[in-house]
């Protein structure tokens, strides 16, 4: 059964999204303030009451309230359990680490859809990564991954840290070894977007489009 999410701001900003893989809402939002669901099945309604930031739903560019809804909509490598451990999201488990503790290797889940049906990739993830060093806003996050200062200078137009193997498998390798890398991938702004409608969509990702692989599907979003 197709449920709706609608978001309602109070300068107006509207987002309807359908349900994606057949996640159930959740009645809470995890950033806290008023935030309400219908208890009947079928359509399904969540109103948060915030500030317009007037920014693009898109995490990779600007830090603000709209985490709450574009974590209904994108997801990210990893995911932050309610008593503060990891399990993979995206992933058929959590990274294996290499003996210097600084190569970790990945195993997405087969078959993964983007809303717009089209398949995940290693290469959908070492886009998405590279992408936020190109847009700046939280680039940091990045500065341990090989190949960041490069990139963060424009000398390099790719994380040469980032190794894909096959559209499955791939490595990140690190600077030094960096513990709380992990959690960083479980963040809003290491979400994974599908290279060819992002690079399609332009100045328009997160504003016109918005795609990911989370339970709800952009529908329309209204400033």
């Amino acid at each position: 059964m197709k449920k709706f999410l609608q978001v309602f701001l109070s300068a107006n900003l509207i987002v309807g999204m359908l349900a994606g893989c057949g996640a159930q809402p959740s009645a809470t939002s995890s950033a806290g303030g008023n935030t309400t669901a219908s208890a009947t099945t079928g359509a399904k309604t969540i109103r948060i009451a915030a500030v317009d930031p007037q920014v693009p739903l898109d995490m990779q560019k600007t830090f603000s309230i709209i985490m709450r809804l574009t974590d209904n909509v994108a997801e990210s490598l990893v995911s932050e359990q309610k008593d503060g451990t990891l399990a993979p999201l995206l992933l058929e488990q959590l990274p294996t680490l290499s003996d210097d503790k600084q190569t970790y290797s990945f195993t997405l889940k087969s078959g993964v859809k983007f809303h717009d049906g089209s398949i995940l990739t290693s290469d959908d993830v070492k886009y998405s990564l590279e992408r936020l060093v190109k847009e700046k806003s939280m680039s940091s996050l990045m500065q341990y991954v090989t190949g960041y200062d490069a990139m963060e200078k424009g000398t390099a137009a790719v994380l040469s840290g980032i190794k894909v193997v096959d559209k499955t498998h791939f490595t990140i390798t690190l600077t030094k070894a960096y513990s709380p890398f992990v959690s960083v991938l479980s963040t809003p702004y290491t979400a994974i977007y599908p290279k060819a409608a992002c690079e399609a969509a332009g100045d328009k990702w997160g504003v016109k489009t918005l795609i990911g692989t989370g339970p709800f599907k952009l529908d329309s979003y209204t400033s």
